[in-house]
Formats: structure tokens, C-alpha cells, sequence
């Protein structure tokens, strides 16, 4: 379960589609 890359993605697209 690798979660720590897939929330910095999230995050990142997150605060650019914001």
C-alpha cells in the first residue's frame, strides 16, 4: 500500500485545478 506518492499527486492536482 503505497499512499505517501499517490497524495502528493492528489494534492499537487488538487491545489491546481483549485
Amino acid at each position: 500500500t503505497e499512499t505517501a506518492p499517490l497524495a502528493m499527486s492528489y494534492e499537487h492536482t488538487r491545489r491546481l485545478m483549485q
